[in-house]
């Protein structure tokens, strides 16, 4: 049986999914009905990525029996994109005269103000996805996940690839979820041949030890 945690991720992804293939203006990383248009990628692009980055179980709460409330934190990922107008090769060009390097310069400016309300729209969109007030179970049954919340907006610098002038934002997702203790990979503790393995592997342990060396005593 699956975890939770990985459940919630995998619905997450199909949400933020659904709503990329109905607004035709970015794309989600690992979710596979969607495309783009032309004019969305010819000088731009915007992507969301969401991955699992930790969980905790805190102890006062749970049984070691199960079930276990997993106190689950998801980083939502933005990107945007945009082309420069002109060569940013331009700015490193030596043999480049003032005015080329100023209009490369202005293109590059240009560029990141672009990328920036781009980044802007989609962090909009996402938001609004995620924190709508019929979306409070993400996709899950009722019960199953409680105290969805985005508690901050972070942008990201990263560095430009080629032409491209890129920004990023990362957008925290915390949520609890319950975890059933089901025993997916059965192991019997009171099976001999278990307790024989873990007394050779304990006796092979001991033989690998190399001997403590002789203390010879001085006159």
């Amino acid at each position: 049986m699956t975890m939770s945690f990985r459940t919630l991720k995998a619905s997450i992804v199909s949400i933020l999914g659904a709503a990329a293939a109905a607004d035709g203006t970015f794309r989600v990383i690992g979710y596979q009905d969607q495309g783009l248009a032309a004019e969305a990628v010819a000088d731009s692009f915007r992507t969301v990525r969401v991955y699992y980055k930790k969980g905790t179980f805190d102890r006062s709460r749970n049984s070691t029996e199960g079930p276990l409330q997993h106190d689950t934190q998801f980083a939502i990922e933005l990107v945007s994109a945009k082309a420069a107008k002109g060569d940013l090769a331009t700015l490193e060009n030596p043999s480049a005269t003032n005015a080329q390097r100023a209009t490369a310069l202005l293109g590059f400016q240009e560029a990141t103000f672009e990328a920036d309300e781009s980044i802007d729209e989609l962090i909009d969109k996402v938001f609004q996805v995620i924190m709508a007030a019929d979306m409070t179970e993400l996709g899950l049954d009722v019960g199953d996940i409680s105290d969805r919340w985005i508690d901050e907006i972070e942008k990201t610098e990263i560095p430009s690839q080629g032409q491209f002038v890129i920004i990023g934002a990362d957008l925290p997702l915390t949520a609890r979820v319950v975890e059933d203790l089901t025993g997916a990979i059965p192991v019997d503790a009171e099976d001999p041949a278990l307790t024989a393995t873990i007394e050779d592997n304990m006796i092979d342990s001991t033989a690998a030890d190399p001997a403590p060396a002789e203390v010879s005593g001085g006159n």
